[in-house]
């Protein structure tokens, strides 16, 4: 049908717009060795942010390509470029945050679960593979901590629903304690 063709255009296209035009720039940029010269490092935080805006965006659009995980590996892989660039200042702070962000929506969204798409779990295990060695930490800070589980559950990945309803908060509102005293009580 017409509105399948128009799809799979719009996909392609910006699964071009990515890997043909977006990373390699941002790459080509983040290469360049200046000391923290503002306005080279204002350019590469705003290319980053529209490179993760645009991927996040269009997701959906794109996830059904069959080469989406090498569109997903481009993005880590640049994204982390940035976070080791940009070491104790503010582009890595940001890429970091970006980084996180981009596994927090991707997982929320269904992009990581079996259930929502059949490669999800491979979808995880590809990115967590690519993440883990430039920020190891990382995965534990994004997943529950076991005081978070509900009894009876097995703590799942990012890429499953346990983290998908609490991405948010950190404990789920079924599980949280009633406090003595709220900040609407002090009013």
């Amino acid at each position: 049908s017409t509105s399948t063709s128009i799809s799979a255009a719009a996909s392609h296209f910006w699964q071009s717009c990515i890997n043909d035009i977006m990373v390699p720039n941002l790459k080509q940029l983040g290469s360049k060795r200046v000391d923290e010269a503002r306005p080279l490092n204002q350019l590469r935080q705003r290319g980053l942010g529209l490179l993760v805006k645009i991927f996040l965006q269009k997701l959906h659009t794109m996830l059904p390509l069959k080469n989406f995980h090498v569109i997903l590996v481009n993005v880590i892989d640049t994204i982390q470029q940035y976070v080791t660039l940009g070491k104790d200042s503010t582009l890595g702070e940001m890429a970091l945050e970006a980084l996180k962000n981009l596994m927090l929506v991707m997982s929320s969204t269904g992009a990581f679960s079996p259930e929502q798409n059949p490669t999800g779990k491979e979808l995880c295990d590809l990115a967590w593979a690519h993440i883990e060695p430039v920020c190891p930490g990382l995965r534990e800070a994004l997943t529950p901590s076991k005081k978070d589980e509900v009894p009876g559950k097995v703590e799942s990945d990012i890429g499953n629903d346990n983290l998908n309803n609490n991405a948010v908060a950190s404990t789920p509102p079924h599980q949280q304690q009633p406090q003595s005293k709220s900040s609407d009580d002090a009013s």
